[in-house]
């Protein structure tokens, strides 16, 4: 590339779409049987644009800046349905809280 700002430039787009599921039976034998049905999807966006310059101090002497902007979303919902739940627990319930997930991140290193 060589230009004024950048040496060289890469970017990068990337999507993920992850998804998992547990399905648990416990035989209690005098107690009543106790089901588990978990499920975890998570949809996740990425784009990053990083560049980097050297800049030329002297014939023995050199600095190599390296910048950068990355974005990530992520969309993520998990659920955990079943019947006889634990002492404590409900139906239908979270593992973890479902949201919406935005990253921003500036970086620069010399």
């Amino acid at each position: 590339m060589q230009s004024l700002l950048a040496d060289n430039l890469q970017t990068v787009l990337s999507y993920q779409d992850a998804a998992a599921r547990q399905y648990t039976f416990e035989d209690r034998n005098t107690s009543l049987d106790r089901v588990r049905d978990m499920t975890y999807d998570e949809r996740t966006w990425q784009a990053g644009i990083q560049a980097d310059k050297t800049l030329r101090m002297s014939a023995d002497w050199s600095q190599k800046i390296t910048y950068g902007f990355d974005y990530a979303q992520a969309d993520i919902i998990n659920l955990q349905t079943g019947q006889v739940p634990a002492a404590g627990e409900t139906f239908p319930a979270q593992a973890l809280p479902g949201h919406q997930r935005d990253q921003q991140r500036l970086v620069c290193a010399g």
